[in-house]
């Protein structure tokens, strides 16, 4: 498990594309469980720097039915690049993945379990969720797979989770009832120092990790539970993440607290910081974010 894990190096910070679906969802009710995960590690990456010369990583994007298939893809992509693509590509991971070195130490001390187990008992909708062990034998509920990816930005600002969510009926092995990827992008904490401001209280890099993944299960299964609706225009929305300002053609979903929730070309859903403007900064002294 830990070699798979691994692959994920191979890619940059670049959202899976997948086969969003909406058929009966179990939920509201009905019986759903959530699969822990079976191996410890939790995975943090550098996010590579897109405007770098060449061919940075986090451009592909990876059909990903299932979390299997999410690394099969990655390592797919992988061996068609030709030698001079692959190793720069390895080269650009390696130079982002420096920016975790001072948090490496507080890396290897997270629990994916227990993470996972902190994530459901902050969300909304995951907390009444029934957690059951990776097992070989097939479960009797209908279950919902969580794979988080985690990535820091370069300029230390903000952490990002890429959660691919998919949710499977018994009997149902193959093909999964939802698969989606959600990302979510915690705002810049703007401290002086980055260092202590992540390693502060406690860890807050495990605690906004945990918050993170928290979103984007509630995000996935509000998706996943949501009835068709007239489609809303696609247009450029622009955000941050970290102190970097980027752009994204999406839907918006929703928005409060500074936040919006995007659908994009591809399928996938993010939560993102908005802009700064005194609009946003008026409207959110109203409310709390804790991302």
């Amino acid at each position: 498990m830990r070699a798979a894990w691994l692959l994920i190096a191979l890619s940059g910070p670049a959202i899976a594309q997948t086969d969003s679906q909406h058929g009966e969802m179990p939920i509201n009710g009905k019986p759903l469980a959530l699969k822990l995960p079976a191996h410890k590690e939790v995975v943090f990456r550098g996010v590579v720097n897109s405007d770098e010369g060449g061919m940075a990583p986090g451009g592909m994007m990876y059909p990903a039915p299932n979390p299997l298939a999410f690394l099969a893809a990655i390592a797919t992509h992988a061996i068609i690049m030709d030698g001079a693509k692959q190793h720069q590509t390895t080269r650009q991971q390696t130079e982002a993945d420096k920016v975790l070195q001072p948090y490496q130490t507080l890396i290897e001390k997270m629990d994916a379990k227990a993470m996972m187990n902190d994530a459901l008992a902050s969300s909304t909708q995951g907390k009444h969720l029934k957690t059951v062990e990776a097992a070989p034998h097939p479960p009797a509920d209908s279950i919902l797979e969580s794979t988080p990816v985690f990535w820091m930005t370069a300029d230390q600002e903000s952490i990002i989770v890429d959660n691919l969510l998919n949710i499977r009926h018994p009997g149902d092995a193959d093909k999964p009832a939802y698969s989606n990827v959600i990302r979510v992008i915690s705002t810049a904490h703007n401290a002086q120092a980055a260092q202590a401001y992540w390693t502060g209280n406690g860890s807050q890099l495990s605690a906004i990790a945990v918050k993170l993944l928290a979103e984007s299960i509630d995000i996935g299964l509000n998706d996943a539970n949501a009835a068709s609706s007239e489609a809303k225009p696609f247009r450029t929305i622009r955000y941050y993440e970290g102190g970097q300002e980027k752009m994204e053609r999406a839907q918006l979903l929703n928005e409060r607290c500074g936040r919006m929730i995007l659908k994009t070309l591809r399928g996938t859903l993010m939560s993102v910081p908005k802009l700064k403007t005194v609009a946003t900064q008026a409207a959110n002294a109203t409310c709390q974010s804790n991302l």
